[in-house]
């Protein structure tokens, strides 16, 4: 029952923590155009889909296309850096944030180097090197990974579980989000089903390596005496979560639309 509270617990707050981070990219756009002397048209956010900002005017593209990634990277880690230099323990949420930031952010630029998709797609089109965008790109996804495999006890994992509790965990949580991602774009975005299934199944064979590679890393620290002790949430705590991110989700479909 502690795997599933955790599930529950994880999907919420997975919910918050990706809406989050598209948000704080499209701001991050918004403010990059702003700043170098554009202007903005609208913001777009939809929890199942491509979100997006306009400009009506773009004097410096260059600016347009970095702030998202750069922006979306400083804004998510904020919270956690500015509580671990006043010696407070991060909250799951914010950690979730931060790790997503890294890895969603990182995914955009390997993502439009690898299939021209997306802000990578746009900065390869400005004359920005592929080879900078893959780099850059895999160091944000490992960067994300890496602390996403240490920090797993926090999110009711620890370093002694076996693949298939970190399995249910991440298809749980993740794994469903994806799947509700893909049922939506199916009824309401049938055009965009191709992109959004390649990343759905990249994503899902995203989650079944992270989980060989946090068994393999779990079992070397628990070997060595550094079994991190799994901070199992409660029913309410996961609960209350889950709710949460159901309103996150549903208030973004309300205030954009489909």
């Amino acid at each position: 029952m502690g795997t599933v509270r955790a599930m529950i617990a994880f999907l919420g707050q997975y919910a918050i923590a990706y809406n989050a981070t598209m948000a704080l990219h499209e701001i991050g756009h918004a403010v990059g155009v702003t700043l170098s002397g554009g202007k903005v048209s609208h913001i777009s956010l939809n929890p199942f889909s491509w979100c997006w900002t306009g400009y009506s005017a773009n004097p410096q593209p260059m600016v347009a296309g970095w702030s998202g990634v750069v922006a979306g990277v400083l804004f998510a880690l904020a919270p956690c850096v500015c509580m671990a230099l006043f010696g407070r323990k991060p909250p799951r949420v914010l950690l979730l944030l931060g790790i997503i930031g890294l890895a969603a952010n990182g995914s955009y630029l390997l993502g439009g180097a690898l299939a021209r998709v997306g802000d990578g797609e746009y900065l390869m089109r400005l004359g920005v090197p592929r080879l900078l965008l893959v780099v850059v790109g895999v160091l944000l996804m490992f960067a994300a990974a890496a602390w996403f495999l240490l920090m797993q006890p926090r999110f009711g994992i620890p370093h002694s579980a076996s693949f298939a509790q970190r399995c249910g965990l991440l298809l749980g949580g993740i794994g469903s989000y994806l799947l509700l991602t893909v049922v939506y774009v199916v009824v309401f975005k049938r055009r965009d089903l191709p992109p959004i299934a390649c990343f759905a199944g990249i994503g899902a064979v995203l989650i079944i390596c992270a989980s060989i590679l946090a068994t393999l890393l779990g079992t070397f620290l628990a070997e060595h005496g550094a079994d991190g002790v799994a901070d199992v949430p409660s029913w309410s705590y996961a609960s209350a979560y889950a709710a949460v991110g159901l309103v996150v989700v549903l208030a973004e479909l309300a205030a954009f639309g489909r």
